[in-house]
């Protein structure tokens, strides 16, 4: 599902209510018949995964930002999700995994640090993915390919994408 709407109309905030991080200012929110306002945080947190529009990058290398979302990842499955997001041969080009990414990921770029993200939260057992501009910083031909892988990507997953990028025809079943 895509949520779309004019900057301040909150679709930030939806996002953050679902997650428990901010209240509702009225209404309820229900996922299969469950109101999540029961639902315990810590038990919410191991369903779904939220990519936020500042998602951190932690100091430390990108074997140890990838692994805090599957600390049991081989090295071939963090090979294969900095693929997904097109961002494998820049790390290569670094020093691969244990290449050192500096506190808030300052060696890397804007866009390597949000496909970072994006790396750790593909890598997440979450069933529910929340995905908040999940590609500002690529370039258009970079976000519209892995737009379009993401329906292979989140197979069996519930996706919400709050964007404002026109995304390619087919990616989301409902705007």
């Amino acid at each position: 599902v895509a949520i779309k709407g004019l900057s301040g109309a909150g679709k930030t905030t939806l996002l953050m209510a679902i997650m428990q991080v901010q209240p509702l200012a009225a209404g309820a929110i229900s996922y299969a018949g469950v109101s999540l306002d029961t639902v315990a945080p810590a038990h919410l947190y191991q369903r779904i995964s939220l990519l936020s529009q500042h998602s951190p990058v932690f100091m430390g290398t990108i074997r140890h930002n990838l692994l805090l979302s599957d600390p049991t990842a081989t090295d071939d499955q963090l090979w294969q999700v900095l693929a997904q997001v097109r961002l494998a041969e820049q790390i290569k080009d670094i020093g691969g995994l244990d290449a050192w990414v500096g506190e808030g990921g300052n060696t890397l770029s804007t866009g390597q640090v949000r496909r970072l993200s994006l790396a750790r939260t593909l890598l997440s057992a979450a069933s529910i993915w929340l995905l908040d501009e999940p590609t500002a910083g690529l370039d258009k031909s970079t976000a519209d390919a892995w737009f379009n892988d993401l329906q292979h990507l989140a197979k069996g997953r519930t996706v919400i994408i709050v964007t404002h990028a026109e995304l390619p025809v087919g990616v989301v079943d409902q705007t």
